[in-house]
This record gives structure tokens, C-alpha cells and sequence, in this order.
């Protein structure tokens, strides 16, 4: 009851004894008079037969009606002195909402009840088909206590409670002036129960609320003469429970917005527009639609959809139907993908909406505020970044196909009673392949049978996943993660698309590199990607141009330190990771104060974030293809932390990121595998025993990489450290990384930070490293050369160095092998003796036996065959001969004509 009411009921109680007492008065007065005046009119009744029936007629009238009066005044005077009660006219919309409560939640007394047909809000589009086509739904009844002036009687909350519904006057409402008859609803109980009959108006008026918003109203533009929004259509809502999606990912979301919805104060205080979009992408069959309508539903808010397709949609429509939204609903723009791809899309697809008239409905100054705006696209790299950026595009949530906990989930869903067999369910099942929607579709069809949808699910895979050749070349997939320097080791084994990759191990691909093996980290990140690792998967992903941007004002923000000798790991095999933001290193100068007193701190600083802004859209343009981000999240973020002191230089060299393949020898920095064995050892430092693997027929790199231990030192003739090193880098020995990395070229990074930290000289380091680098940053030489050059160079001038390197590591020229001195010959006896008859090929295997004078030779016991054997003559022939000298030898008489030359008899 209102507090008009309450004062107008007070008033009525306190005037009734008022009024009683001035009809005693009056009755008294008539009274009086008729006594004062009694002879007079007692003559004239006996001689006047019609002043007789008048006056006898008025008195009894005049009796009644005050009896009748007086009665009235008595018992409104009791009433409001015993009962409390609540009086309800039709005119006010509360009235049908307290008679239906009663009828539908409380019991009542008398059995007087009025049935009608239950009235359900229809639209327009209700109505049109039930005229047209005769469709309409068999309808329901409800009953209401009967307008009788019957007194109903109920109990509520232990309370009875008297229900009164009285008739009154007719009057005529409307322009069409139709007669209404006024009625009066009057709820009675004892006077301490006041309180109990607010409490049922409150809970009428609940209830009622509670049941209108138990239906999602689905709202659309109109297409009519009256455009704005129509209700389209009104359904029970969702549940979030009932939308399955990847781990909490549906909570978090909700309790997002419920937060931006009970945060009002907190936006106005702080100056923020209070409004929050939401992005949801992915692939078709993920849930994005049906989960907007279950937050819908679980908020309490109807749903608006926006479609841009309409002829007559301009920017000042499209604004204004935003602004008239309906009041505790979402928008949702559908497939926004499909309606504006790139900024240079000027309008819509078939529509009179521009670009900027979207943006400027979704934030500009006239745009609505407190309400939750939704997009949905299936490619969200298509989209402009000034259509997703924070203000327009607050959250982004990417919905993917199944995993296997929500298989598991849905399948427990559909079949409570046999939850345990869920889990083999999703293991006959891939990750992130299969929509939802295909899993509910195929569950729907045995959703009697769970033996069944386990059974088939070899079905279900052949219909789902269509055969689709992937056409990408192995160049760009491997390239997407920085692994390009091999893709010609793959071309050269068959291996030319990624659809060809198949069956492929990390073993596989070892097996044909040994550079593979020697870079460890490129070989982890190979497995990786083979395996289909979900981290580096999601740097795989093309980042669209809202990433692009983002990244590249997180990089650089602040600036960037200073690089040290041991930045970044050894080069490029690094895969990025964590923030690209420069403080996470900490400030390049710790002792700088927070804030500057110059006065043009604040207009260097709004420069600075102007230049950065042109340098980002910039970045933006140098990595499309065809109007399309070309770049993995993975190559731009490993070409930012290239280059994350100049971000000028960044931006001019982004362009190689979406550059064509190299073409040509020394287009790009060489594998390992691809050169001489000079060059390779040259690669290790251990480029002096080139010529003794030359000598022993070993040309190439890839014809040393079978050499054992043994064969290095028999053959190759090493020893000891360089025995120990070569091997390990030979067999590519992974308990040996601080061998194997000095093997590995150093990114262009790691080659200025070197020379920066050796020199303190930036202004030289760009040009060190640019030489000494391919153009998509991959060091031409090793990090033992590095090393090696650097402290060569340690007492030279920094320009000096910077000039020496080119002709020192890039152009060097491999000398020429210097020639052995010929040895002297022997003077000893026997060598002269056995080079008359042309066997001084022998006379080393005497000499080293001190075999070296005529009287050793033919001393007792007489040397034989075993004997000539042993000292190393091993041929037949040669034996023979020996022997035959021998015997002459020993023939001849020793005289100076001894010392002629021998013959050999026949």
C-alpha cells in the first residue's frame, strides 16, 4: 500500500465517530422540531389523507436510511478499528498480477472461480500466423476467484486472508472510448496483519516479475515502416551448465559480466565509459552462439540481434537503434567476419553501414552506455584491429573444437547412468578436431544406446573429417616456427607439403641432418612441432593485425636495455617465450628518477607515443599479404626481440618476415651439412687437421660423420682433446651441449650483442652483425669463430675489428697446403746394396733391424724367409730376391770390388 493510501485510510478511520456524532445531532434537531411544532401537525394529518401518506412515507424512508447510515458508519468503524486491509483498483497493472498469484498459489475457501484462457505476450509475427495459416498452440487455462462480491477466504504465510472483489461504476476510457466497468480488489486480514498483506502485494508482484523473465526474449531489427526493435521470439532460456565449453571457461566469463554489471559506480567514479565487448572466435560448431544465449538467460537479459544486411540501415540508424536498445539485454552481431573483413572495406556487404559508422555506434561520443556487446566470427585474423581493439573488443575468448574433457563431459550429459564409460568415449576420439555440435548431432542419434555411440565412433570420424589435402609447402610450415633452414633437407627426401609429413618422426629428420642434431634447441622445437605441442601450436597460429600491433607496443613501451655477451642464448634455435615487453629485464638505468622535472617530459613523451603508434601500423602493413597478416605469432615475436632496441629498424626490416623464399647459393646462411670438411672443421676451430682428412679421402662434411673414434686415430691421426672433441660434435653427443652449441650459428642479437659488450659501441654493432647475417637474421659463421675472432681482435680498435671480419671469417680463402721437404737419403751400407738392384723400397725395414752392414747380413744363424717376414719384406718377390743377393753375397770374396753393384742370377 502506497503512502497516499495509508494517509487516505488513516483519515476515513479518525472521521467516522466524527460523523456519527453529527447524524445524532441532526436526528436530535429534526426531532425537536417536530415536537415544537406537534399540534399543528397533528391536526392537519387527521383532516389531510395525502399529507398522512406523505408524511408517513418520508418517515420511514428518512428512518431507513438512517439506520442503513448509521449501520454503515458503524461497521467501517469496527472494520477499521478489528481488520487491516489493502484496496486494489483494475486501473492500476498490479491488479491482475495479485488475482493471478491468488489463483495459481493459494487455495481458496469459496468456490465461486472464474476461468479464462491463459494471455501470453505474442508479436506480431504470432498473430500473422495464426491468421494466415491457422497455427496456434492448444491453449491454457487459469482461474481467478469469481467477481461475485463473494468474500474468498485463504491462508497465506499462516495468516488468513479475506479476498473481496466488488463492482463499480461503468466509465468510458480511450480514444476509442470503450466502456469500462471499474472494479475493486479489497484484501482484508486482523489489524496486526498489515505487515502479511504487504508481504502477499510484494509477492505477487515477484512472482509475476520472476515469470516473464523465465523467457529469453530474442529481439531483431525491424524491417517495416516502424523500424527499431521487434520481439522476434520468446523461448526458455538456457543453462550455462548446459553449454559445454573447455575447462571453467564459462564461469570466468560469467562472473566477468556480472562484475561489469554491479560495477556502475565504480565506472562513473572513474571516468571509464561503462559498456564491455566480447569477442568470441573459432571454428563453426564451438558453442559461441548458444553460449551468448545461456549467459543471456543466467543474467536475465534478453537478447538483441544486430544484423548489418538491411537495405535501409545507414550510420545514423544503425547508432540510433543501439541507443534504443532494449533495457537488461546483450547485442550480438553474428559472423561480424562476414560483413567487415579490413578497414578499406568502406561499407558493409549490401548495406548502407560504413566502417567508421560501426565504430562510432560501438564508442563514440552519442554511443549507449551499461549494456554487454558481443561479436562472434569463425576467422578472427580477418578482422580489422581497430574493430577488436580494448574499448570496443574488451575480452577475447577462442572457443576450439572439442577437447577431450568436454567429450567426456557431453557424453556423461547425454548418459548419466554410464558416466564411467566416458573416458573411453573420448580416448577413440581426436582433440580439437571434431565440433560440438558434430559430437551432439552424432550422440542425438543414440541417445538410447550408449554401447551404440561407442561402437560407431569409427563412423563418426570418417564423416567428420573430410578428406582435405593440406597444400601448404613444407617451406612455410616449417618457417611459421623458424625452422625454414631445413625445409630443403625435406624437399631433398621426399617431403615437399605438409599433408606429406605423415607418419614423420623426430628420428626421421635427425637421420637426415646431422646439423639437426647438433642444434639441439631447433631439434626440441622440431619435436614439437611434429608432435603438435599445444604451446608452440599457438605460436604457429597467424597473428592478425590487432596481435601484431599489440605485441609491438609491448616490446617497446619503455626501452630497451642494454645487450650483453650472453643475450638471448645462442641464437636463433631459441623459440620465444613469456612477455616481449622490455622491463621484464628491469630498467636500462636503475638510477633514473620516476618522473622529470622538465617541463617538455609530458610533450617528448606524447611524441614518442605518436611515433610508436605510425611505427606499429606500419608493422602492421609490411606483414600482409594480399590485405591478410602473413606472420606466426612465433616469427614476429622472435623479429621483435631481434630488434628490440630500434623500433625503426624493426619496422624497415619486417618486411623479410613475408618475404619470398630465397633463391640461389648464399641467398641465405649454410647448413652445416652442406659443406666441405675445411669448412666444417674450420666451423669447429679445428681446422688443422683439414688435410690429413683430405688425405684420407674424406672431401665433405657428411663423409665425416660416420667416422668412429678409431678411424680418427688411426687414419686421421688425432689425439687426445682433439680426438675427444671432433668425436663428440661427429656423433653429435648430447651429453656434450657446450661443444655442440659452439657448432651453432648465432642470430643477429646475439652477434651485435657480442661486439656491443666487447666495444661499448653501438653505432659499429648494427654493421657487425649485418654482416655476419643472412636477412632473416641467421648467423653466417659459428659461435666458436665468434669467439675466436673477438679475442683475436681483443687490443684492436672497434672500427678496426668491424673491418676485419668480413675478410677474416667471409671471405677467407683456405691457404695453400705446404709441401713436405724431401727426406735425405740413407747412407747406411745396406741401403746403397739394395738400391743396385733397385730395392731400396726395403732398406728401411734392415735399417730399423740394424741390419745395416755386409757382416750383420751374412752373420750365422743365415736370415730366411720368416726371417725377412718379420722385418717387414712381405711380398714373395721381394723375399726371393733378398735371398738371391744374400747368396751372392755371401759368394763374393770381401775386396773393394765387393761393393760392386749385385746382379741377380738367373
Amino acid at each position: 500500500m502506497s503512502m497516499s493510501d495509508r494517509r487516505v485510510a488513516s483519515t476515513r478511520e479518525s472521521s467516522a465517530p466524527a460523523l456519527l456524532a453529527s447524524m445524532v445531532a441532526l436526528l436530535a434537531i429534526c426531532a425537536s422540531l417536530l415536537f415544537s411544532s406537534r399540534e399543528m401537525l397533528v391536526g392537519l394529518l387527521r383532516t389531510n389523507q395525502l399529507v398522512q401518506a406523505f408524511v408517513a412515507s418520508s418517515l420511514f424512508g428518512g428512518l431507513s436510511l438512517s439506520l442503513v447510515m448509521i449501520g454503515q458508519i458503524l461497521a467501517s468503524w469496527v472494520r477499521s478499528s478489528t481488520f487491516a486491509s489493502v484496496t486494489i483498483l483494475n486501473k492500476d497493472e498490479i491488479f491482475d498480477k495479485v488475482l493471478d498469484f491468488v489463483g495459481k498459489h493459494r487455495e481458496l475457501s469459496a468456490g465461486a472461480l472464474m476461468a479464462q484462457t491463459q494471455r501470453k505476450r505474442k508479436t506480431w509475427k504470432d498473430w500473422r500466423l495464426e491468421l494466415t495459416i491457422g497455427q496456434r498452440a492448444t491453449p491454457r487455462v487459469e482461474y481467478r476467484p469469481a467477481n461475485n462480491n463473494d468474500v474468498h477466504i485463504f491462508s497465506h504465510n499462516g495468516t488468513r486472508v479475506l479476498l473481496t472483489r466488488s463492482k463499480g461504476e461503468t466509465v468510458v476510457t480511450g480514444h476509442s472510448r470503450t466502456p469500462t466497468q471499474l472494479e475493486t480488489l479489497t484484501l482484508s486480514t486482523w489489524r496486526g496483519g498489515a505487515v502479511v498483506l504487504k508481504q502477499l502485494v510484494e509477492e505477487a508482484i515477484s512472482a509475476s516479475a520472476q515469470e516473464e523473465s523465465n523467457e529469453l526474449s530474442v529481439y531483431v531489427l525491424s524491417s517495416g515502416w516502424l523500424n527499431g526493435w521487434e520481439r522476434a521470439l520468446s523461448k526458455k532460456p538456457r543453462t550455462v551448465e548446459s553449454v559445454i565449453l573447455d575447462e571453467d571457461l564459462a564461469h570466468s566469463l560469467l562472473a566477468d559480466a556480472r562484475h561489469f554489471l554491479s560495477a556502475c559506480d565504480w565506472y562513473a567514479e572513474t571516468g571509464i565509459p561503462y559498456r564491455r565487448g566480447y569477442l568470441l572466435y573459432g571454428p563453426p560448431g564451438c558453442g559461441k552462439t548458444s553460449f551468448c544465449q545461456a549467459l543471456a538467460g543466467e543474467l536475465k537479459l534478453d537478447v538483441c540481434m544486430l544484423t548489418l544486411a538491411n537495405q535501409n540501415l545507414d550510420d545514423n540508424s544503425l547508432a540510433a537503434n543501439l541507443r534504443d536498445a532494449p533495457a537488461s539485454s546483450i547485442v550480438l552481431l553474428e559472423d561480424v567476419d562476414a560483413v567487415f573483413v579490413e578497414r578499406s572495406a568502406s561499407r558493409a556487404q549490401g548495406t548502407g553501414v560504413t566502417f567508421s559508422g560501426l565504430l562510432n555506434a560501438l564508442d563514440g561520443v552519442a554511443s549507449q552506455e551499461g549494456r554487454l556487446f558481443f561479436m562472434t566470427t569463425n576467422h578472427i585474423d580477418r578482422l580489422d584491429s581497430a574493430l577488436i581493439r580494448p574499448g570496443r573488443c574488451d575480452v577475447k575468448v577462442e572457443l576450439r573444437c572439442a577437447s577431450h574433457a568436454q567429450q567426456r563431459r557431453l557424453f556423461a550429459r547425454f548418459f548419466p547412468e554410464h558416466a564411467e564409460r566416458a573416458g573411453a568415449f573420448a580416448s577413440q576420439l581426436p582433440e580439437y578436431e571434431i565440433s560440438m555440435a558434430q559430437l551432439q548431432g552424432y550422440l542425438l542419434e543414440h541417445k538410447t544406446d550408449p554401447a551404440g555411440a561407442l561402437a560407431n565412433v569409427p563412423r563418426l570420424l570418417r564423416v567428420t573429417r573430410p578428406v582435405v589435402v593440406d597444400r601448404t609447402s613444407i617451406y612455410e610450415h616449417l618457417r611459421r616456427v623458424g625452422l625454414e633452414q631445413w625445409a630443403t633437407t625435406f624437399e631433398h627426401h621426399g617431403v615437399t607439403l605438409v599433408s606429406e609429413l605423415g607418419g614423420l618422426k623426430l628420428d626421421d629428420a635427425k637421420k637426415w641432418s646431422h646439423a639437426l642434431r647438433v642444434d639441439q634447441l631447433s631439434a626440441r622445437r622440431m619435436a614439437q612441432l611434429v608432435d603438435g605441442d599445444a604451446a608452440l601450436m599457438h605460436a604457429y597460429r597467424i597473428a592478425d593485425l590487432a596481435t601484431v600491433k599489440e605485441m609491438f607496443l609491448q616490446t617497446f613501451a619503455h626501452p630497451a636495455p642494454a645487450l650483453g655477451a650472453g643475450a638471448a642464448g645462442h641464437g636463433t634455435t631459441g623459440a620465444p617465450t613469456g612477455s616481449h615487453a622490455p622491463g621484464r629485464h628491469g630498467s636500462a638505468d636503475v638510477s633514473a628518477p620516476p618522473y622529470s622535472r622538465s617541463p617538455f617530459e609530458g610533450i617528448r613523451r606524447a611524441a614518442e607515443s605518436s611515433q610508436l603508434s605510425q611505427l606499429s601500423e606500419a608493422l602492421c602493413s609490411a606483414v600482409q599479404r594480399e590485405g591478410r597478416s602473413a606472420v606466426s605469432v612465433w616469427q614476429l615475436s622472435r623479429h621483435l626481440r631481434l630488434y628490440e632496441h630500434d623500433a625503426a629498424l624493426c619496422v624497415a626490416r619486417a618486411h623479410v618476415l613475408v618475404a619470398e623464399r630465397p633463391v640461389g647459393k648464399g641467398a641465405s646462411a649454410p647448413l652445416l651439412d652442406e659443406m666441405s670438411t675445411y669448412d666444417w672443421l674450420r666451423r669447429a676451430g679445428l681446422e688443422e687437421h683439414a688435410d690429413a682428412f683430405d688425405d684420407a679421402g674424406y672431401a665433405s662434411a657428411t663423409s665425416m660423420y660416420s667416422l668412429g673414434a678409431d678411424v680418427l686415430k688411426e687414419r686421421i691421426g688425432l689425439r687426445d682433446r682433439a680426438l675427444a672433441e671432433l668425436s663428440a660434435l661427429l656423433g653429435a653427443d648430447e651429453g656434450r651441449p657446450d661443444l655442440l652449441v659452439r657448432l651453432v650459428p648465432p642470430d643477429w642479437r646475439r652477434l651485435r650483442g657480442a661486439f656491443a659488450a666487447r666495444y661499448t659501441a653501438d653505432a659499429l654493432a648494427d654493421g657487425f652483425a649485418d654482416a655476419l647475417s643472412d636477412a632473416d637474421g641467421r648467423g653466417k659463421i659459428s659461435l666458436a669463430q665468434l669467439d675466436a675472432f673477438l679475442a683475436a681482435h681483443a687490443h684492436e680498435p672497434a672500427a678496426a675489428c668491424a673491418t676485419a671480419v668480413v675478410a677474416e671469417l667471409l671471405m677467407h680463402v683456405r691457404p695453400e697446403r705446404a709441401r713436405a721437404p724431401e727426406a735425405a737419403e740413407p747412407t747406411e751400407w745396406v741401403y746403397t746394396w739394395l738400391k743396385r738392384a733397385g730395392l731400396e723400397g726395403i732398406a728401411a725395414c734392415f735399417i730399423e733391424h740394424k741390419l745395416c752392414t755386409r757382416e750383420r747380413l751374412l752373420s750365422d744363424p743365415p736370415l730366411q724367409l720368416a726371417d725377412l717376414a718379420a722385418i717387414g719384406v712381405s711380398t714373395a718377390g721381394e723375399q726371393r730376391a733378398v735371398l738371391a743377393l744374400l747368396r751372392q753375397l755371401a759368394a763374393e770374396p770381401e775386396t773393394p770390388t765387393a761393393n760392386a753393384a749385385p746382379t741377380l742370377s738367373s
